[in-house]
């Protein structure tokens, strides 16, 4: 049987007939944070429990912390609208 945890919730699967992608994609719909958890999977006698694992991170934009091509992080932050136009740039309103 596969248990699957995640906070104070669990979920027996005891005819094993979910992967734990599609248990993973279902309480997506519930706990939208479980996209972005690591899987931690171990044996418990004759079970396999699945613990999802929200990571520790930063909220907003997709990929933050990671820099762009272009390794400037201001400009990064510039390109994703995320820092005012200045007087003297180039301003396209």
């Amino acid at each position: 049987m596969k248990i699957y945890k995640y906070n104070d919730y669990e979920y027996k699967d005891e005819a094993g007939e979910f992967t734990t992608e599609e248990v993973k994609r279902q309480l997506t719909q519930y706990f939208p944070e479980i996209a972005n958890c690591t899987v931690e999977e171990k044996k418990s006698g004759e079970d396999t429990v699945v613990t999802f694992v929200k990571r520790a991170g930063t909220k907003g934009r997709e990929g933050e912390g990671e820099r762009g091509s272009g390794g400037d992080l201001l400009s990064d932050l510039h390109a994703a609208g995320e820092l005012p136009i200045q007087d003297g740039d180039d301003d396209p309103a």
